[in-house]
């Protein structure tokens, strides 16, 4: 009952999260790096999840110190990737155009 409860208050929160106009992708991750959840094509998921998991490595640098969220910005895109115990959630989005504000 409570698992079923959290587990749709999850689903609410990345619905929401999917209907932001300049997200492009979500990935969820399990604790080994592997998609679980995504609605991209699973060969690019697995390909991304690639990607994402050296990234996730960064919390090596400085073990001690525990990562919270990950944000790296190109001029096109923004990769968020937020490690939560058991899971990984990584959000690509569009780069916001900041240079006019």
């Amino acid at each position: 009952m409570a698992e079923d409860l959290l587990y749709s208050g999850f689903k609410r929160r990345l619905t929401n999260i999917t209907k932001k106009p300049n997200v492009r992708d979500i990935i969820i991750l399990n604790s080994q790096g592997n998609p679980i959840k995504t609605a991209m094509v699973l060969s690019r998921a697995t390909q991304h999840a690639g990607s994402l998991e050296i990234l996730r490595g960064i919390q090596k640098i400085n073990p001690v110190d525990e990562l919270l969220m990950l944000r790296l910005r190109t001029k096109s895109n923004e990769i968020m990737l937020v490690p939560d115990g058991k899971i990984t959630v990584a959000v690509t989005q569009e780069a916001e155009d900041r240079s006019n504000t």
